[in-house]
């Protein structure tokens, strides 16, 4: 059966000496397995089409449990050559999180197009990276369904600055609640974060990545938000960790400058 689409390289393994195994996340076939055969050997047409990160339109054919290569024709390119290691994690990260939480036809659909939006913002090298990567996983997390309640207390309704987000059930509290309903999985917002966080899931995209924030308020929007996705997808990312380590290593590198 042959099959043509378009969709996005979330991952690229080498396999054998000159092929490679696609995880590709397509608006039409979902999260799909191909196999390509000899795109690493220097004469094949494909090697910018397989690429991670790399937009394309595919023609394949389906042999058994696996979809094979037949054709590509490279589209979009978001991050380019050269890019950062920082950009390059974070790009791994947002990737493995839309792959965990594909289910069917239309949640890929959706994925697709935050995280095409997502590597375009990322690969701004002038971007704050810890905006964009707070503000894609709220949004993220609200489009699989897990949206946080950062608006209202669960128990009085209240909408005050002063609130108590739940890491694990995705709701808030005021301070007052609180006190007569204390968890370990609590998080204390400020004023500015809260409404950093609240700004991230109901405005367009465009609006939310080009928000300015810095300093203790950034730092503390960025916990949360890292905090909330992986309580809610309950596993860690290696390629986070590798993100954390480089950026730690970058902060290292600038106090010896």
């Amino acid at each position: 059966m042959i099959a043509r689409t378009t969709g996005l390289v979330l991952r690229a393994s080498q396999y054998k000496e000159h092929d490679t195994i696609l995880t590709l996340l397509t608006g039409d076939l979902g999260c799909i397995t191909v196999i390509a055969n000899a795109v690493r050997s220097v004469r094949s047409p494909h090697k910018g089409a397989v690429q991670p990160y790399t937009y394309s339109e595919y023609t394949l054919y389906r042999k058994g449990d696996f979809y094979h290569l037949r054709g590509s024709d490279l589209l979009l390119q978001p991050i380019k050559p050269g890019a950062s290691l920082e950009t390059l994690a974070l790009c791994a990260y947002f990737s493995r999180l839309c792959e965990d939480a594909c289910s069917d036809i239309e949640s890929c659909r959706e994925l697709l197009k935050i995280l095409l939006n997502a590597l375009w913002v990322a690969s701004k090298e002038d971007r704050d990276r810890a905006l964009v990567k707070g503000v894609f996983e709220l949004r993220f997390l609200t489009l699989i369904g897990y949206m946080p309640d950062l608006f209202h207390c669960m128990h009085c309704g209240n909408d005050g600055e002063n609130m108590v987000f739940d890491l694990i059930d995705g709701h808030s509290r005021c301070q007052t609640c609180t006190h007569e309903d204390r968890r370990e999985s609590d998080r204390v917002i400020s004023p500015g974060c809260l409404s950093l966080a609240r700004r991230a899931v109901t405005v367009s995209e465009k609006e939310a990545y080009a928000v300015k924030a810095e300093g203790a308020i950034l730092k503390e929007f960025a916990a949360l938000c890292e905090d909330y996705t992986l309580t809610q997808m309950e596993r860690g990312y290696p390629s986070l960790n590798y993100y954390h380590e480089i950026c730690m290593m970058h902060k290292e590198i600038e106090k010896n400058v």
